[in-house]
């Protein structure tokens, strides 16, 4: 029993680890390379789309890969071309990014290219 509820509370634990900042940089890199800010503005807070702060990898995914009726992004469900659908990776990192804003610790360079 104690076991088991050791590995319950290291499992929370890791669940709610604060991200990496290379993550957070990572996930920010992604939002412009694929230009997400162009809809949901530089700082995700809505635009053309909504406000995505702090939304996690699956709402991300969910959101994409749905269609317009319900709530999906367009852009992506008639791309046809895999290197400009982001990937489960670049999904959590973005998810990162997203969940930083608004503290100490998002990044707000522009220049994605240099990152």
């Amino acid at each position: 029993m104690r076991f088991r509820n050791f590995l319950v509370a290291l499992t929370l634990a890791w669940a709610i680890a604060p991200a990496s900042a290379a993550d957070i940089t990572k996930g920010r890199v992604a939002w412009m390379k694929f230009n997400c800010n162009g809809c949901h503005g530089g700082n995700a807070k809505g635009g053309m789309g909504p406000n995505i702060v702090g939304k996690d990898a699956h709402d991300l995914s969910t959101a994409i890969s749905g269609d317009k009726t319900s709530g999906g992004m367009i852009n992506y469900t008639k791309n046809t071309n895999p290197a400009s659908i982001p990937t489960s990776t670049d999904l959590d990192n973005m998810s990162a990014y997203l969940k930083s804003i608004d503290t100490a610790s998002e990044p707000k360079w522009v220049d994605w290219w240099n990152h």
